[in-house]
């Protein structure tokens, strides 16, 4: 099984008054132990911008992206459009212990977090392979992929509720009857 781990690492005894300043921050860990050098860079990159609840949450946004590139054995610098799109779909498609898909504000959420680490790391040199403008087109797709994995046509089950078309006429009326136009109430 390929994991990810990430580590809260308090800097803020280092000797370097540079290094002090960061804080905790979150660090990636294969589960061989070796730091995942880009990740960690961008965590510390962001310290000194985003809160600590925030960095908590872009580490474990990140988290869930490095332990699907680990799973599908991708390296970082092999990603390209086609990669962060199947990640977008991996993302729709999974399923909780519970049978339940991911809500659209957590895909969303994941997708934003990854696209943000990707395009620092296309800036840094970190993704030969990848075109930081096809890749948000990729990400503002991620609705449109969401809504036709998660939301499959199903088929419809009996007893089918509906009103009647005169009872629906008469609702009608009657919200006419007391809608703001005749009444401020």
């Amino acid at each position: 099984m390929h994991s990810v781990r990430c580590i809260e690492v308090d800097f803020s005894e280092s000797k370097v008054e540079r290094v002090k300043r960061l804080r905790i921050v979150p660090q990636f860990f294969s589960e061989e132990a070796a730091p995942l050098k880009a990740a960690n860079r961008y965590m510390r990159t962001k310290s000194r911008s985003l809160s600590p609840k925030s960095l908590r949450t872009e580490a474990e946004h990140l988290k869930e992206f490095l332990a699907w590139l680990s799973l599908n054995e991708i390296i970082l610098d092999d990603i390209d459009e086609d990669s962060f799109d199947n990640y977008i779909e991996a993302l729709c498609m999974y399923e909780k212990s519970n049978g339940d898909g991911l809500s659209w504000n957590t895909v969303n959420a994941r997708t934003a977090g990854a696209y943000r680490f990707l395009i620092w790391a296309s800036s840094s040199g970190y993704c030969s392979y990848l075109k930081p403008d096809d890749a948000r087109l990729v990400a503002n797709s991620a609705k449109g992929i969401y809504k036709s994995r998660r939301h499959l046509s199903r088929q419809i089950k009996e007893p089918v509720k509906f009103l009647l078309m005169d009872d629906a006429l008469n609702f009608i009326s009657a919200l006419g009857v007391v809608s703001g136009r005749n009444s401020p109430q």
